[in-house]
Parts: structure tokens; C-alpha cells; sequence
């Protein structure tokens, strides 16, 4: 048993630790979102960074409240696709060959899940101050956007690990090509 084989077990365990402890959390922050009514709270963190008129206008209905609902929903389950693709990844990696299919997908299914995670996060906010002010009168619609370096950071790291994930392709078919020929 190498090295390699070790860590990457370990890595393995570690990220399945991860992922039961996030899908624990995640249940648990479920219930509490919906037995504490955390729409409302939502709503108020920014509803400090709406404008005045905007803010006097703004009326509560259930379509914002699903709505809001599902973008908060979207955003504290996003972390849990890049543990899924690390785990993905320690697991592939454990058969101790990098240039394999699967180890290719799976750094792949890393690089896109850190993307999505980026993107939701910057695309979360906007969509949800437009949530909140869709059905204002016309002049009192607001869109708010924010990027925020550490999201331009991530987006970066999940665009270098799809890029990496496509120059493992080719060195796979390379290492194929060579095992042929031997």
C-alpha cells in the first residue's frame, strides 16, 4: 500500500465526514429555516441596503417568500456539491491511477461544482433584492449587484480545475495510446 493510496483514503474518509456532518447541518438549518421563519430574516438583511422609496413600497406575498426560500435554499446546498466532487475525487484517485476516466470526471465534477458554488453566490444576491421589489411600482424595482473578490477568487480555482480536468483528458488518451503500444 503506497503513499498515495493512504492519503487519498484518508482525504476520502475525511470529505464522507464532511458531507454527513453537511447533510446533518443541512436538515437541521432545513427545520430551523421553516419552524423560525427565516424568510423574514432573509428579507431584512436586505432590506437595509434597499433605497427608502424602494423599502416603503416593498409588500410581503408567498411568491416572495418561496421564492426567497429557494434561493437560500440553493445557496447553503451549493457547498455540498464541492464536497461531493472532493470525495469524488480522494475516491478516484485511491485506485492510483490520475489518468483513468473516472479520476478524469470526477476533477472535473470538482472544477464545475466550484464554479456553480461561485456563481450562485455571486448571482444570489441580485436575484434576491429583484425578489423582494419585483411587484413594486414601476421606478421603485431594484437590482443590486455585488461581486465580491473572494467569489472572484473561487470562480477562478473551479475555472483552473475544469481546465485541469480537460488537459487530464488528453493525458489520459495519451497514457492510453502509450499502454497500447507496449
Amino acid at each position: 500500500m503506497n503513499s498515495t493510496y493512504r492519503v487519498s483514503t484518508m482525504l476520502k474518509g475525511l470529505c464522507l465526514g464532511f458531507q454527513i456532518l453537511s447533510v446533518g447541518i443541512a436538515l437541521f438549518s432545513l427545520w430551523v429555516f421553516f419552524s423560525l421563519n427565516m424568510t423574514d430574516q432573509i428579507m431584512d438583511a436586505y432590506w437595509g441596503r434597499l433605497s427608502e422609496d424602494a423599502r416603503a413600497a416593498v409588500t410581503y406575498s408567498p411568491s416572495k417568500k418561496i421564492i426567497l426560500q429557494s434561493l437560500a435554499a440553493i445557496s447553503f446546498f451549493a457547498p455540498v456539491l464541492i464536497l461531493i466532487g472532493a470525495f469524488r475525487v480522494f475516491g478516484a484517485l485511491k485506485g492510483g491511477d490520475p489518468f483513468r476516466p473516472q479520476s478524469v470526471r470526477s476533477v472535473r465534477f470538482l472544477g464545475i461544482s466550484i464554479v456553480a458554488y461561485a456563481l450562485s453566490r455571486i448571482i444570489i444576491y441580485p436575484i434576491s433584492v429583484l425578489a423582494m421589489t419585483y411587484d413594486n411600482p414601476e421606478g421603485l424595482i431594484e437590482l443590486s449587484i455585488a461581486i465580491d473578490t473572494n467569489n472572484l477568487v473561487v470562480l477562478m480555482i473551479g475555472v483552473i480545475l475544469v481546465i485541469v480536468g480537460h488537459v487530464f483528458t488528453h493525458a489520459a488518451s495519451v497514457a492510453d495510446e502509450n499502454r497500447q503500444f507496449v
